[in-house]
């Protein structure tokens, strides 16, 4: 006997694994590490790290000699010497940087900075006096390429969602190293010489060499280096100087970065200053500076652990990016009260301010701009990177030097310098403004897969061209002519085509010209086109005669009476056509019989050209005849009729006669273009019946599902409040439609505004639609046969293939993913949100990554917290959580899932009715005894047919393999 399936819950837990019980202690922590990335966050970790500790070991040695020995006044010829050797510096490492790859040229940079750390530590033992000042430049241009590059690296092995997550840990770990490496140095300077401290830097430095090699491995970066590697000649040829320039965001990424340098500058200034006053010798100075580095790390590495990730996640890189100008705001506001009013508390409030700036600047404010590069081109970005983070950098510091030359030269005090940071401080703020919008387009534009071209239009001003148009006229190649006569229409020239080109050996030539003659109503070629009407052409005769009821109304009824009994239908259509428009009552009335010949006729093509006749008759003569050929067994016939309706209610409005005909004609395929554009020339009063359709269960599903597409095709206010007031719908599929039509709407500059509460409420209730899908697929079980990719399921195993149901839920994780975009494209630029769209269905990560960036920064509010639950690329269980904290989605038990399921179907939704067929499917598949019960209530009540007869066709084989299981079906 077959055993019930065991529940996925009645499994005995096992204990979690170490590193699963790592992930959740940092998840609390605000840190999302997610399986899989372990190994490779912890080497890049330690990397950072390991950097960092250099770098500030270098840091406390370079500001503690510095001081000792030229003075904290002096700084500003060392910050102007940093800005004017990074240049050269650049313009060398951009070379490299074009022709060597980035795991190399990390190795050669940093054996480079190791065996600059044993050439000072070598140096600082002869006691040159230009000693401290060549290694301050040192210090600011080797290691400052250094941090940048590591960062750049960084960049390239994580895509943006990532880099997101986990920018904030490896910040903290370079916080970490900061700590370690000032206490080194404090520690050696209180036990040996200064300088020694550069020996273990170096050592750390060839560590680095090698464990870029164990990164290298464990990134998985293929889309990248074949672009990054072997930059292409373009890039070869440009400078980072001239990337930046060229491009806006990126010169407000610069100019944001050049402020916030000279405001530090002021800062550092200012501190150094302090520790001058207030300390003696190397020794002490050295202690000093470690102690501050390692508070600074401190602080830095607790903001980054607690605060950095969570201000990115739920407040975004623009707030990010004003943290540390308010810092320093205020802090500079208090410095510049505590000097003038409260000089005892001077010292501690620069403590407080070159802390506060400092921590900010090393976990908040940097793990913010290195998110700052990520839209920016793969191509470009190392370069453009390089230039920002260094000789940005260095020349804001050379700028700073200049400023505060006011303070060597004793102009002013150090305090008083205060008021430029001041000043900075308010202009920084501005400047975030701009860049985080431009930040924002700059993934608008990353996802947009191509742009519309646009053809150049012909200037028919030129009298040049004018020339050349009305020569091709009188060509005897009829291609041409009929092109010159199509320009000229389409620029309103018609009236400047000759009616002499009625003699034009082409028919197509003379029908055409007879078309425009008509439009310009040139009353002065009648003659000429009297001679038509006795062309070799039937179809120049015929529309000879159109032109000439058009042109001459009551006058040609006389000329075209005999014409009714033409044996040449398009001829008598036409006759027919002028003397029921124009004639009197007699001739309407002998027009009327004529054309109801033509309606029962048994050749089909004598029928089309009475409808094509009925096209210009006005209603509503002759609507009966018309209604009968909307029912007639030609298709031809049929859509030639549904033109004439057009024809009538575009010159006359609305004729409700019609209507029901032509609703019900859109269930077929080849007329339900022509239909739509008939029920759409009838305006916007026939809405509220297109409603009444669309909601009828009696009416035909294809018909329902057509509808949308035609209101939104209407227009207008009316349109929008009737596809809105449809958004609750219980047919799936009709939804899907119900949301493109509003689209639509949207696209054509519909203002939504009035239906704002509501369509949130319909993204809410999407959202929860989807995560319900979700948690039913988890609890069917979905980890052997696939995995979560962004939003989609994506089946890769080999040996479990998925079941029917596993399919059909997966495909209306897929719906309901394009219907909450659609809802969301209401809100926010349709373009932007479509082609986000597109890249969250992609198998790239990167794609996805980018288009989950931009809707997290561009979306806002409650919209932003449903569609982040559905997009985000959190680990199955974890979105399920959040599902159930956010929108009460939960998940059952299987077998509670499938009775569900199996029950949860709707005559008029396929989806879900197959969804339940599926589910039956299982029940019998994986014989379930406790739902066979359920499968014969089905057999016995269901009202969709084809779920009944699955769950008989169900029932007789449960009955075929165990008939034992079964109870006698229900009567």
């Amino acid at each position: 006997m077959n055993r019930p399936p065991q529940e996925p819950g009645a499994t005995t837990a096992t204990k979690q694994r170490p590193a699963e019980v790592t992930r959740t202690i940092l998840h609390y922590l605000g840190i999302d590490i997610r399986p899989g990335e372990g190994r490779l966050a912890t080497l890049i970790l330690v990397y950072s790290g390991l950097l960092f500790a250099c770098f500030y070991t270098g840091k406390v040695i370079r500001q503690s000699i510095f001081v000792d020995e030229l003075g904290s006044s002096r700084l500003p010829f060392a910050y102007l010497l940093v800005a004017l050797v990074s240049y050269p510096v650049l313009r060398l490492y951009g070379k490299l940087v074009d022709h060597i790859p980035r795991r190399p040229l990390a190795a050669l940079t940093n054996g480079f900075l190791a065996f600059g750390s044993l050439i000072f530590w070598w140096w600082f033992g002869k006691n040159d006096a230009w000693i401290p000042l060549a290694f301050y430049v040192w210090i600011g241009v080797a290691f400052g390429i250094a941090v940048s590059q590591f960062w750049s690296y960084a960049n390239h092995i994580f895509d943006a969602r990532r880099a997101k997550r986990l920018f904030a840990l490896i910040a903290a770990g370079g916080a970490l190293g900061g700590l370690l490496g000032s206490q080194l140095a404090r520690l050696v300077a209180l036990h040996s010489e200064t300088r020694n401290t550069l020996l273990l830097a170096a050592i750390l430095l060839l560590s680095l060499a090698f464990l870029i090699q164990l990164i290298d491995r464990e990134a998985d970066h293929p889309e990248a280096d074949k672009h990054l590697a072997r930059p292409s000649k373009r890039n070869q040829a440009r400078g980072g100087l001239r990337v930046v320039f060229s491009d806006r965001y990126l010169r407000l990424v610069g100019l944001t970065t050049f402020i916030s340098l000279i405001a530090a500058q002021v800062v550092d200034l200012q501190f150094n200053w302090v520790v001058e006053q207030n300390t003696s010798d190397l020794s002490e100075r050295t202690s000093v500076f470690g102690h501050l580095f390692s508070l600074i790390s401190i602080g830095a590495f607790v903001f980054q652990i607690f605060v950095t990730s969570r201000i990115h996640r739920y407040l975004g890189v623009g707030v990010g990016m004003r943290i540390l100008p308010f810092t320093i705001l205020g802090g500079t506001v208090a410095l510049l009260l505590a000097g003038a009013a409260f000089p005892g508390a001077l010292l501690a409030v620069v403590f407080c301010l070159k802390i506060g700036e400092g921590g900010f600047r090393h976990s908040i404010e940097q793990v913010t701009r290195e998110l700052l590069f990520l839209p920016v081109q793969p191509k470009i970005r190392p370069k453009a990177k390089a230039y920002i983070d260094v000789f940005v950098t260095r020349f804001g510091r050379g700028a700073a030097a200049l400023v505060l030359m006011t303070v060597t030269f004793q102009w002013i005090t150090p305090i008083q310098a205060g008021w430029f940071s001041l000043v900075l401080a308010l202009i920084w703020l501005a400047a975030t403004l701009f860049t985080y919008r431009h930040y924002i387009s700059c993934y608008r534009e990353s996802l947009q897969t191509g742009t519309m071209a646009t053809n150049a239009d012909i200037d028919l001003n030129d009298i040049t061209t004018m020339e050349l148009l009305v020569q091709s006229l009188g060509s005897p190649d009829p291609h041409r002519v009929l092109n010159s006569i199509d320009l000229l229409v389409r620029h309103g020239r018609g009236r400047l085509i000759p009616p002499l080109l009625l003699y034009h050996d082409d028919a197509e030539v003379r029908l055409r010209t007879l078309e425009v003659l008509a439009e310009e109503q040139r009353e002065d070629a009648v003659p000429l086109i009297h001679r038509c009407l006795g062309d070799s052409s039937p179809d120049v005769r015929a529309t000879a005669v159109r032109t000439l009821s058009l042109l001459q109304g009551e006058n040609a009824c006389e000329l075209m009476l005999p014409q009714i009994r033409n044996p040449d239908p398009r001829v008598r259509a036409a006759a027919i056509a002028c003397l029921a428009s124009h004639g009197n009552d007699d001739m309407s009335r002998m027009a009327g019989l004529s054309l109801a010949e033509m309606v029962q006729d048994a050749e089909s093509g004598i029928r089309t050209e009475a409808a094509k006749c009925l096209c210009e008759i006005p209603d509503p003569l002759f609507q009966m005849m018309l209604v009968q050929m909307l029912y007639d067994k030609d298709q031809g016939v049929v859509r030639q009729a549904v033109k004439a309706v057009q024809a009538r209610v575009q010159r006359g409005g609305n004729n409700p006669i019609y209507v029901p005909t032509v609703v019900s004609l859109m269930r077929e395929r080849r007329l339900k273009h022509q239909c739509r554009e008939a029920l759409v020339a009838c305006g916007e009063d026939v809405i509220p019946a297109l409603v009444h359709f669309m909601n009828d269960p009696d009416e035909h599903s294809w018909v329902r599902r057509a509808i949308p597409k035609t209101i939104a095709q209407i227009g207008g206010i009316a349109s929008a409040t009737a596809l809105v007031d449809n958004l609750k719908t219980g047919d799936s599929f009709l939804r899907h439609k119900v949301i493109e039509a509003l689209g639509r709407l949207c696209g054509r500059q519909v203002n939504m505004n009035f239906a704002q509460s509501r369509i949130r409420d319909a993204i809410r209730n999407e959202a929860t639609r989807y995560l319900q899908y979700l948690a039913d697929l988890h609890v069917l079980g979905i980890e052997h046969m696939g995995h979560l990719e962004g939003a989609l399921i994506r089946w890769t195993s080999k040996r479990t293939a998925p079941t029917l149901l596993h399919q059909l839920m997966a495909e209306r994780l897929g719906s309901q993913l394009s219907n909450l975009l659609g809802l969301v494209g209401l809100l926010y630029p349709k373009q932007d949100i479509r082609a986000a769209e597109r890249n969250l269905t992609s198998r790239k990560l990167s794609r996805r990554s980018n288009a989950q960036e931009y809707l997290d920064n561009a979306l806002s509010g409650e919209v932003h917290r449903f569609v982040l639950a559905v997009i985000d690329d959190a680990p199955l269980a974890q979105k399920l959580k959040r599902a159930q904290r956010l929108l009460g989605v939960r998940g059952e038990g299987q077998i509670e899932t499938l009775r569900r399921l199996m029950h949860e179907h709707d005559p008029k939704d396929p989806d879900r009715s197959s969804i339940a067929a599926a589910a039956l499917y299982r029940v019998f598949t994986e014989s379930i005894v406790s739902l066979y019960g359920e499968v014969e209530q089905i057999a016995t009540s269901a009202i969709d047919p084809f779920v009944k007869e699955t769950a008989e066709w169900v029932l007789e084989r449960m009955r075929i393999s165990d008939p034992p299981k079964l109870t006698p079906p229900l009567s």
